[in-house]
């Protein structure tokens, strides 16, 4: 199996059997990510050859199952893995604020809820500005 990517989509192409035992009737495609349990997300008699998974999240890694299936049951392909491209982090929460003295104030900050990738880049740009 092969796999292409871009932000959110991953498309994946495989090759029919090389011993079929049977008619093939359909394939089945299966996604996992770390620690979880494999989910069907493609099923279709029609026999194509690639599927193209969409609104993934971004940053993430993925395994992918490709199943063929014929009246006497289904053989699994080796597992392939696709990660899907990152993108800027999502849902920032507010800094918080706390005024030291006149002159000084202190901030704290905590991660994106939605990183959109492995590393969040930690840090911050001095702006300075008064009236």
């Amino acid at each position: 199996m092969r796999s292409k990517r871009k932000l959110g989509e991953v498309e994946l192409r495989w090759s029919r059997p090389e011993q079929v035992n049977g008619v093939l009737e359909f394939y089945s495609v299966y996604l996992s990510v770390e620690g979880e349990e494999p989910l069907c997300v493609y099923n279709s008699s029609e026999l194509f050859e690639d599927h193209t998974l969409r609104n993934l999240t971004p940053g993430t890694t993925y395994s992918f199952t490709v199943t063929a299936c014929t009246g006497g049951g289904c053989s699994f392909s080796p597992p392939s893995e696709a990660h899907t491209e990152e993108s800027t982090p999502e849902n920032i929460p507010a800094p918080y604020v706390t005024p030291l003295s006149p002159h000084a104030l202190n901030i704290t900050w905590t991660p994106p809820d939605t990183p959109n990738g492995k590393e969040v880049e930690k840090g911050y740009d001095e702006v300075k500005g008064g009236r």
